[in-house]
């Protein structure tokens, strides 16, 4: 008990027990793949960043090397306000430009912004190997995307849903957003917050 501080809860989406099993079977599916095999696979996702950060001054008493225990972690629900969508994809080695999204993020502006652009000429860059990582939001799992893909002989890798903290672009997300929020003068319109997640 003498080892336990105060310390930020880990941040969790909320489960039902038909996505933990299927993340169990994800995880044994794909226990044996290699560094090359990953190194491969480009994580992609949209993010939202408000005016409005999170309160996370929110603390737990755990010991040192707990963070992932569930009993120690507070549930979240996505922040919906005023706010900005960007799109960005990493891999090993490489990054994409940082995409900001008009509105609502539809199938047409997915392809036209997103798959034409950046996802298929990384394709035609890293070859037949390179995988593509998406969250199966709705506007990705359209016909229009699913044809888009198909043309440009793309693969993609099966994702989950509801499963924002086992792609590791998160811990980008959160670092822009950290230092968006430390900002000595932090943003306090859109046009400034789009500018400050561009630097």
């Amino acid at each position: 008990m003498a080892n336990l501080r105060a310390r930020r809860p880990l941040r969790v989406p909320r489960l039902t027990r038909r996505q933990i099993a299927a993340r169990l079977q994800w995880a044994r599916k794909h226990q044996e793949w290699l560094l090359p095999q990953w190194r491969n696979v480009v994580f992609t996702e949209e993010v939202r960043f408000g005016l409005v950060s999170d309160d996370r001054r929110i603390r737990v008493s755990r010991e040192p090397g707990h963070q992932q225990r569930l009993n120690l972690a507070r549930e979240v629900v996505p922040y919906q306000g005023g706010s900005i969508i960007f799109w960005g994809g990493i891999m090993f080695n490489h990054r994409s430009f940082l995409i900001q999204i008009q509105g609502t993020m539809t199938a047409e502006i997915y392809e036209e912004n997103v798959i034409q652009p950046i996802i298929q000429p990384l394709r035609n860059k890293f070859g037949n190997n390179s995988i593509f990582m998406d969250d199966n939001a709705r506007p990705h799992r359209t016909r229009r995307v699913q044809r888009a893909l198909e043309r440009g002989q793309i693969v993609k890798l099966p994702w989950l849903a509801n499963s924002p903290d086992m792609n590791p672009i998160e811990n980008i997300w959160d670092t822009i957003a950290r230092a968006v929020r430390n900002r000595i003068d932090p943003p306090t319109t859109l046009n400034e917050l789009a500018a400050a997640v561009n630097e």
